[in-house]
């Protein structure tokens, strides 16, 4: 690994932050019928939908403003909800983070992956 690779990696780590999202009420199904299942279903797609919506502005702003160095990743929360992570390469798009996510990002908080692992494999595909 090359200096500057080290350096990114460092950055992108250094400035990992999550945002979450709670589950809508409709994800949880009220009793165990079909039709509660089924509404449930389609209020946890449409969450999900949001939460990659939302994903979705955030790299258009962050492109728009020249922040071309940055990763992201989605999972879903234990409680039910999404969780969005951010790594972001320079302090001005930490705070443009801060701004577009009107104060909403959180320091990185993983459920299920190592944030380590996720940047080295995301820097040598970059890389490749």
């Amino acid at each position: 690994m090359t200096n500057d690779t080290a350096a990114l990696m460092a950055t992108l780590l250094a400035n990992f932050r999550t945002i979450r999202f709670a589950p809508t009420e409709e994800c949880l199904p009220r009793s165990s019928t079909h039709r509660d299942w089924w509404r449930a279903a389609k209020a946890r797609h449409a969450d999900r939908q949001a939460v990659y919506d939302y994903r979705a502005r955030l790299r258009k702003a962050l492109i728009a403003h020249g922040h071309r160095q940055f990763l992201d990743r989605v999972e879903i929360d234990p409680d039910g909800g999404w969780r969005l992570h951010l790594f972001v390469a320079d302090d001005a798009a930490m705070h443009l983070l801060g701004e577009i996510t009107e104060g909403r990002c959180d320091l990185g908080d993983p459920a299920s992956f190592d944030p380590e692992e996720f940047v080295t494999t995301q820097i040598e595909e970059w890389r490749a």
